[in-house]
Order: structure tokens, then C-alpha cells, then sequence
């Protein structure tokens, strides 16, 4: 019996919901002749009552008292626009509305028949008849509206077969979020249950959910979420920025999914706009497994650095370099101008750009930074203020295959492009580097080493110029660790692993890496880039690093699957040219701190200007005759901390020895 009906209302509802019409809201002009409808019942019931106790109440004139207190509420409520509230919305707000209209029709009412009466005395009524009728009204509208309000919460609740959740976290944030959830009627999600973290509520209910402290294993937390037929736990962002790894690993082992919802500010936006949007709602990403906490910059300041000038990113259509375009984008420059030497990607971009800012000047340019003639076209044609060097090959594996064009691509093209800078003054010149140029092991760091070497060099040999030149182009290097998401991350790698079924491939189970997403590195390149004067190079607090055994694990439960049991990890070696781990700084070097937390200033050797040139020309020569071997020879001259790792260049190392 119960299941029959339990379909019928399902069917029911269902039909209901595709016919739009638990979509469809009450109009007002109905909500207004109900109210009028319960007032005037209200004072039909009070006035009988009253006769009955205290046969008080005359019969003449009746008919006038009630129409002039239906006069006056009806005015009032037109005056007070009560009756304009969405009712399946109602809450503290509307009640405090409701009773200030009453308190002041039921004051009203009762002056006015006093008044009135002592000319009309057919026309008196006792206060205490209209005190009554004026609690009984405010009880019947307010019951009204909450009986609408809940039974649309009834019907939606059965059509949109919610989602039962566990909150985490017994914090001020998590209940408004928990209660925020239950009142959305637009919500996909249902709070059953609280996990208090520090214990201090437990055993108790909150909003009618039961509060349990923090279970001390995998088993015992999907005990709880059966008990209470949970499917997925809940935090808030802030939540889970400061929550342990420890205490993330117990839901993944559990293989429990985990569900973020947006940051504070995020849930009070969305209280004061809960009629017309939803609250989003997102599974958790890798991204917000770091334990970092969010980078903030100042970007009133970068802004105004950015703004009305002319920008060129070149590596645009690249996964720096288009997060550094969409940003710059937003701060309305003159000119925006996109370099880059793939054109499918190059095209997307644009279309992406121009409808996201239809109004801003942007110019896509096909060209390679190894080609001097087209640069210098770009260059002459465009004269940019500010250029985000980002173009370079950073593939480790495939650089130590073919180092020749790594050091045409990577110094070669940036001499290029530095060159062209200071030709034609352009104000700052930002290269973005990589920490594999501290103590590089390969020869991508190494050629980002002798770039970062030529552009520093090349700013210090224009110190020794006029105080006018020396202000033309300034040299900022910005130095980081991987980004996650990036093209030829592990992340990406991995998802596709997962996606096939594995195995997931890792190359040594000790390796660290730091990590940081694409937006938050961005924001820093520009930050550095406003706040250098000119030969630093900057270094990004990367946070803790991260194991990518670890983070093979992770990506595995996050996919609802188990490592080695539905998903096998396995080690591959070490690939040509890489190590255990990165370093930021090389054991010669130190850092100064800036204003901004998060970055600091490399304290580096200095290069003689003329000295480089002669040893990069060089070995720009023989890159271009492709000479592997002559070339990475010439690459540990100009930088001796280079150190070849699992690599045919290792031979090299020993020569010199």
C-alpha cells in the first residue's frame, strides 16, 4: 500500500513538475483577496466567540464595523505592499512584516471606531475585540503563507529526489551553508547530518540533523553515512582550505564523494538573491586538495598598471600564457595582442576572448619567436608597452631528445624578443621561467637558466647607459613550479589514465613536485611584473610540495574507484633529464622578501653582458647546425651547476671531472 502510494505521488509530482506548474508563482492579486478572506473570517470567529462568552457584542451596526476594518487592513496592506511577497520564499523577514502591518491595522482599527463612535455610538467596538481579531489575523496570514511555503517544499522535494548530504563542520560558515541548502527549494542537495571536527557538539541536533564528532577511521564514517543515508559529504570552501589531509584521506578511502560550495561571501550573495538563483555546487577538484591557502594580489594595482596600455603575451594560445590573456583582458588594456605560432589553439582563444570582452581592441598574431624578421614586424607594427614572455618548450623528456631546439626556442627566442624590447622601448619585458632552471638537471632547465642569464645580464649592461635609457625596458624574471592543468601536467595525464580504466603510470613512487593552479601562478606573474624595477628575478612561495604518488591516490578515490584494487599504480623510472625534486634557489642564491607574501626576490650572480653574448651566440650557432652533443657541452659551460640526471649527457659530466 505504501509503495503504491508512494508512486502515485511521484507520478504525481512528476507531472506536476513537467507541466510547469510548481513553477508557477501565486499572483498577487489572489494572495491580496486571501488575506482580505482570513480577516474577515477572523473577526466573524472573534466576534461570535466574544457574544458567546461575553454577550457584549450588539448586532446593529455590524455590518459597518466589519467593512471599516476590512477598509482599513486592505489599505494598508496595498500601502505596506504585503501582499507582494513570494510566499514560497516566507521567512523571519516576511513574519516581522506581517506583524508590524497587523500592529498597525489593529491600532488603527481601534482609533478609528473610538473616534467614530462618539459620534455614532451604533459604531463602537471593544479594544479587546480587535485585539483578539488582530492576533488571530496575523496567526491565520502567517499560517497561510507558511503552509504555502512548505508544501512547495513537499512537492519540489519529491520531483527533484534530493541528494542526502553530510555537512562537515559544526562552524558558523557550515550551518548557515546547511541551512541555506535546506531552504532551497531549487537545490539538487538534502543536509542530513553534521560532523563536528573539534567534538564540541556532539550527540547534539542541529536544525533537526544529528551532529557526531569526527570518526576515527574509514570504516566508522561510512557507518555514519548509512546511518544516515548520506551519499556524499559537503564543506565549505573556507572549510576545506583549512581541513588536514589526513582527515580528506578518510572520506577518499571510504570512497565517499565530496561535494565544495563557494566561500561565505558566495552564500550571503545567494540568500539575497535565493529567488531567482541557485547555489553552486561542485564536486571536489585536485585543485582543491593542495592545503593552500588562496593566494590573494592587489589587484587595484595591477590593474592600473595594465590599463589603457599595450600588452603583448607571446605563448598566448598556451596554458600560461592564455590564463595571463584573460586576465590582462579584464583590466582593459589599449591593446591586447596574442602571439603564437599554433594556429588552431590561437584561433580559440580569440574566439573566446572576443566574446567575453567584445569591446576590447585585440590583435592575434601568427608568428615564431625564432623568426627575427616577423617579430621585428610585430614589433615596429605594434610598439608594445608590456611584453609576458611566456612562449617556450618545457617538456623535459623531448628537450633532453632534441636540446638543439630547446636553445633556439628557449634562449635564442628570447634573445629575440629581449633584443626587440629595448629596440623599440618597450617599458617592461616579464619572462616567465620554471624552477627546473635552479641546479637543472635537463637540458629544458638549463636553457631557462641561460635565458633568465641573458635577460638579467642585458638589464644590467643598460644600468651603465643614460639614467633616459636605462628607464626604456625593464627585465623581470618570474620563476614557479609546475601548474596543475597545465599541457603535459600529470593531472591531465592521469584523468585520462583513470578515464581508460589504468593503469596510472608514475615515474618514481619518492618524487615531489610543487604545485599551483594556472590563475593563481598568473596572478602572480602580473603582480611581479607591476611591482619589479628591473633584474630581479622572482621567486612564488609554492606552498608544501606535494608527492605524486600521493597525488595518483587521490585522483583515483576522487574518481570513486580504488588505487591497485579497480586502478593499479605502477613505476616507470625516472625519464631523461629528471629528478626527485625541484628547487626553487640554487645553493648560491638567497631571497629578499617583498610586500606581497608570496613572492620573493631571487639574490643571483651577476653575468658579464659581453661575456654572455659571445658564449650564447655561440651556442646559438650550434644549435642551429644541430649539434646535440657540442651544444649541451656549451650549456654547462655557461651554467656549471648544470648536472645531467638519467640522460645520455651524464658522459659529459664525467669528461669534465
Amino acid at each position: 500500500m505504501k509503495t503504491n502510494l508512494s508512486q502515485f505521488m511521484q507520478l504525481l509530482t512528476s507531472g506536476l513538475s513537467k507541466k510547469g506548474v510548481l513553477n508557477i508563482y501565486i499572483p498577487r492579486w489572489i494572495i491580496f483577496l486571501l488575506d482580505i478572506l482570513l480577516i474577515m473570517g477572523s473577526y466573524l470567529l472573534i466576534a461570535i466567540l466574544y457574544r458567546l462568552v461575553f454577550h457584549r457584542i450588539s448586532g446593529e451596526g455590524f455590518e459597518m464595523r466589519l467593512a471599516f476594518t476590512l477598509a482599513v487592513y486592505g489599505i494598508i496592506e496595498l500601502s505596506t505592499r504585503v501582499y507582494r511577497g513570494t510566499i514560497r520564499y516566507s521567512g523571519l523577514a516576511e513574519m516581522v512584516r506581517l506583524f508590524l502591518f497587523v500592529g498597525c491595522s489593529m491600532g488603527v482599527t481601534i482609533f478609528g471606531t473610538s473616534l467614530i463612535g462618539n459620534y455614532y455610538p451604533v459604531f463602537e467596538t471593544q479594544p479587546m475585540l480587535l485585539i483578539l481579531h488582530g492576533a488571530l489575523t496575523f496567526f491565520l496570514l502567517f499560517t497561510l503563507r507558511i503552509c504555502v511555503k512548505y508544501s512547495y517544499y513537499f512537492l519540489t522535494t519529491l520531483t527533484s529526489r534530493k541528494k542526502r548530504v553530510v555537512v562537515f563542520g559544526s562552524d558558523p560558515n557550515s550551518l548557515a551553508m546547511a541551512q541555506t541548502l535546506s531552504i532551497d527549494t531549487e537545490s539538487t542537495i538534502k543536509p542530513v547530518g553534521m560532523i563536528d571536527s573539534e567534538g564540541t557538539m556532539h550527540g547534539k541536533r542541529i536544525s533537526g540533523m544529528p551532529v557526531v564528532k569526527l570518526p576515527e577511521s574509514s570504516a566508522k564514517v561510512m557507518k555514519f553515512m548509512e546511518e544516515v543515508h548520506a551519499e556524499k559529504v559537503i564543506f565549505t570552501e573556507e572549510r576545506l582550505k583549512s581541513t588536514p589531509s589526513d582527515v580528506i584521506d578518510l572520506f577518499l578511502h571510504a570512497n565517499i564523494k565530496m561535494l565544495v560550495v563557494g566561500s561565505t561571501t558566495d552564500l550571503n550573495e545567494h540568500n539575497k538573491r535565493q529567488k531567482s538563483a541557485r547555489m553552486s555546487v561542485n564536486e571536489i577538484r585536485i585543485e582543491d586538495l593542495l592545503n593552500r591557502a588562496v593566494i590573494q594580489t592587489d589587484n587595484s594595482v595591477v590593474a592600473e598598471k595594465h590599463h589603457d596600455r599595450i600588452i603583448l603575451v607571446s605563448g598566448a594560445a598556451g596554458s600560461i600564457g592564455s590564463e595571463i590573456v584573460n586576465q590582462v583582458a579584464g583590466y582593459k588594456p589599449q591593446r591586447l595582442i596574442l602571439l603564437d605560432q599554433a594556429e588552431s589553439p590561437l584561433h580559440d582563444l580569440e574566439l573566446k576572448i572576443r566574446s567575453r570582452f567584445p569591446e576590447l581592441d585585440l590583435v592575434v598574431f601568427i608568428g615564431d619567436v625564432r623568426n627575427k624578421t616577423r617579430m621585428e614586424e610585430l614589433f615596429s607594427t605594434y610598439r608594445p608597452q608590456v611584453v609576458y614572455h611566456a612562449a617556450a618548450y618545457k617538456h623535459v623528456p623531448m628537450m633532453e631528445r632534441y636540446p638543439a631546439e630547446s636553445i633556439r626556442v628557449n634562449v635564442m627566442g628570447t634573445k629575440i624578443m629581449a633584443d626587440l624590447a629595448v629596440k623599440y622601448e618597450a617599458r617592461k619585458f616579464v619572462m616567465v621561467s620554471t624552477d627546473k632552471a635552479v641546479n637543472p638537471t635537463n637540458v629544458m632547465g638549463a636553457s631557462k637558466r641561460i635565458a633568465e642569464i641573458y635577460v638579467q645580464s642585458l638589464y644590467l649592461s643598460l644600468a651603465h647607459l643614460t639614467e633616459a635609457h636605462r628607464k626604456r625596458t625593464r627585465f623581470i624574471t618570474t620563476r614557479f613550479g609546475n601548474v596543475l592543468g597545465s599541457n603535459g601536467s600529470v593531472v591531465p595525464l592521469f584523468k585520462d589514465q583513470i578515464a581508460k580504466g589504468g593503469p596510472v603510470t608514475i615515474t618514481h613512487k619518492d618524487i615531489i613536485r610543487y604545485f599551483m593552479t594556472i590563475p593563481e601562478a598568473c596572478k602572480l606573474v602580473l603582480e611581479a611584473g607591476c611591482m619589479g624595477k628591473g633584474g630581479e628575478i622572482f621567486v612564488f612561495d609554492m606552498g608544501e610540495p606535494v608527492k605524486i604518488y600521493d597525488l595518483a591516490k587521490r585522483m583515483i578515490h576522487l574518481a570513486g574507484l580504488r588505487p591497485f584494487l579497480d586502478i593499479n599504480i605502477i613505476e616507470t623510472g625516472l625519464r631523461p633529464g629528471e629528478k626527485l625534486y625541484e628547487e626553487l634557489l640554487n645553493d648560491e642564491e638567497l631571497t629578499v622578501p617583498t610586500h606581497h607574501e608570496k613572492i620573493m626576490v631571487a639574490k643571483v650572480r651577476e653575468y658579464d653582458y659581453p661575456t654572455v653574448c659571445a658564449q650564447i651566440d655561440s651556442l646559438i650557432s650550434e644549435a642551429c647546425a644541430g649539434n646535440g652533443f657540442e651544444v649541451v657541452r656549451k650549456m654547462k659551460g655557461l651554467v656549471p651547476e648544470f648536472k645531467s640526471k638519467n640522460s645520455v649527457f651524464e658522459s659529459l659530466d664525467v669528461v669534465e671531472k
